[in-house]
């Protein structure tokens, strides 16, 4: 679909009743109007979907206009148009000649929806990270479907800008309230400001083995070697340093 300027992704999808769009869409979009709504949205796992208006979209296709409404999300990856949407618009899913009709006329031709792996984070609220120090910061993710939330989520180490590294981070399937490490390496506070976009988080799978018994006292071992290190490096800190810095 064409909106403006820019042309945009549209996921097709009758299983969930209202349709969503990126705030960033609109707001990258010249004059639609939002108004505001009161509606509450909650995806499969049960964490809310943040709703902050509801906006009437001139989306184009093949040069032809589909107004359509939809409630405006900064929780969300790409234009989502679900079952309200495909009523408004009398479509008609023709699987067999593999084509979808829209106001009773062919317009797309069908296809499987192309795989999205990753899901952006975004700094929550305006955070300071205190010099050389690593701090949780507040962030917030998209989702991909309402539906699909997935299971856990992984950031690998990134760097925001110099001096300023992501830590590899485990992530739950939540959309909000996420802690992200990071790290300021200079001599002075960084700040990051609500809404800039961190990095991408992507999925992945956790492999359970059962240890072996032969392998216990080696990893018994490794422990007792990584405590006596980690108190040799507390014993060589400065004495300058607060207890939260150490």
């Amino acid at each position: 679909m064409q909106l403006g300027d820019k042309a945009y992704p549209c996921l097709l999808d009758s299983g969930y009743e209202v349709s969503l769009i990126p705030k960033a869409v609109v707001e990258a979009a010249r004059n639609v109007d939002t108004s505001a709504s009161s509606q509450r949205l909650w995806a499969a796992n049960g964490t809310e979907i943040e709703i902050t208006g509801k906006a009437t979209v001139p989306l184009l296709l093949d040069g032809r206009c589909i107004l359509s409404t939809a409630f405006v999300s900064p929780n969300i990856e790409e234009i989502m148009l679900e079952s309200d949407w495909l009523q408004a618009h009398h479509c008609l899913w023709d699987f067999g000649r593999g084509r979808l009709y829209i106001d009773g006329r062919a317009a797309v031709t069908l296809s499987r929806k192309r795989l999205l792996c990753c899901r952006r984070v975004f700094v929550q609220e305006d955070s300071v990270l205190p010099p050389r120090q690593q701090v949780d910061v507040p962030t917030r993710s998209t989702l991909l479907s309402p539906r699909k939330v997935g299971a856990d989520w992984i950031v690998d180490s990134h760097q925001v800008r110099p001096d300023l590294y992501i830590g590899r981070t485990l992530l739950p399937a939540s959309h909000h309230d996420l802690k992200l490490r990071i790290v300021n390496t200079t001599a002075e506070p960084q700040v990051l400001t609500s809404g800039k976009c961190l990095v991408n988080q992507q999925p992945f799978d956790v492999i359970e083995e059962p240890m072996q018994p032969q392998m216990s006292a080696r990893v018994d071992k490794a422990d007792a070697s990584a405590a006596t290190e980690l108190h040799t490096l507390m014993e060589k800190l400065p004495d300058d340093l607060t207890d939260a810095q150490r």
